[in-house]
């Protein structure tokens, strides 16, 4: 078993891998991926540990994760604005108690917003941030934000006896 952190990008760079084959310095530059390869990891070889951290982006979703605390930031789509979230994965680990509103931890909230800060802020493609939701390609209707956005639609044009009920 390998407890070692990866990241989505790095399946990219794992397949380039597995296929002995190396973007060019120009394509390189224009995937722009931190992707590293796991390849030594399923092969059962130890590795130096590439990431301290997991962060990602679903959607309007962005989320940081280490050995102990999780991150999810989301951002405003079509109306509709979900809570952030914190946990701590030592003390919570199935994250059952949204630690977002605890001032204790403010701390630890600010270091890791300012390292997924700085992560999109040089991995993002322009116009393909889910920041940007309003100006991408529809993946699937099932996408979790846009399902929100029916629900609260629904919700919306419910009467007010109706609401009130589960």
């Amino acid at each position: 078993m390998c407890s070692d952190a990866v990241n989505h990008c790095d399946l990219w760079a794992t397949l380039l891998d597995v296929a002995h084959a190396k973007p060019s310095a120009e394509h390189a530059q224009k995937i722009n991926s931190p992707g590293v390869s796991y390849l030594r990891q399923l092969q059962g070889i130890p590795s130096d540990a590439q990431w301290n951290v997991e962060i990602c982006e679903y959607g309007n979703a962005r989320m940081i994760r280490d050995d102990r605390f999780k991150l999810i930031r989301r951002y405003p789509f079509g109306g509709i604005h979900f809570p952030d979230e914190l946990y701590d994965l030592k003390e919570d680990p199935r994250e059952t108690v949204n630690r977002i509103d605890d001032a204790a931890l403010g701390e630890v909230m600010s270091a890791m917003d300012h390292q997924m800060d700085d992560f999109f802020g040089k991995y993002t493609v322009p116009g393909h941030s889910g920041l940007d939701l309003e100006h991408q390609p529809e993946c699937t209707p099932g996408s979790p934000w846009l399902v929100a956005i029916e629900h609260q639609k629904r919700l919306a044009t419910q009467p007010a006896e109706k609401k009130d009920k589960p």
